[in-house]
């Protein structure tokens, strides 16, 4: 102890250096996850508006009847796959989530686990029922849909 009290300014320095070092380990850790993230982000975006350029983010080809269906199974292959690569690269919280928002993009609201995709959500059409005499008329606009989920998707994306 006497060492320590006797080289009191040493000892204070020796602590602070140590401090110092340890803090830009650390921040140069956080920097190099943040640069990785930011290259994955920018690939996956890449990938989404490469396969999907016909149909977003403006529907300049989108087919017509239910080909968006066909179309859409087309593309699922490089869109599961930049799915799982840029999992990996978000925070736990955040891949659950962009996990959830892939799910409901590829099974609607409606999905089930056991399908792998169904796109009904994107075909847009009427649905008219009655409830206590009164017509209710339901038009969903799979186009608006489907950008939506886009969107929602590349929203995780933000690392740019």
């Amino acid at each position: 102890m006497n060492i320590i009290n006797e080289n009191i300014l040493w000892f204070i320095g020796l602590v602070f250096s140590f401090l110092i070092l340890w803090i830009r380990i650390r921040f140069s850790i956080y920097q190099d996850k943040i640069a990785i993230l930011r290259e994955a982000s920018r690939e996956f975006s890449k990938t989404i508006h490469n396969e999907l350029k016909d149909i977003y983010p403006i529907p300049a080809k989108w087919p017509e009847g239910t080909g968006i269906d066909v179309y859409l199974k087309k593309k699922f292959p490089v869109l599961q796959s930049a799915v799982n690569k840029f999992a990996g690269y978000l925070p736990k919280k955040e891949k659950r989530e962009f996990l959830n928002a892939w799910r409901f993009y590829r099974l609607g609201k409606e999905g089930r686990d056991i399908d792998e995709q169904y796109y009904g959500q994107y075909q847009g059409f009427t649905i008219t029922t009655v409830i206590n005499g009164k017509i209710i008329t339901e038009v969903t606009d799979g186009k608006a849909n489907l950008k939506h989920n886009i969107d929602t998707l590349l929203s995780y994306a933000k690392y740019k």
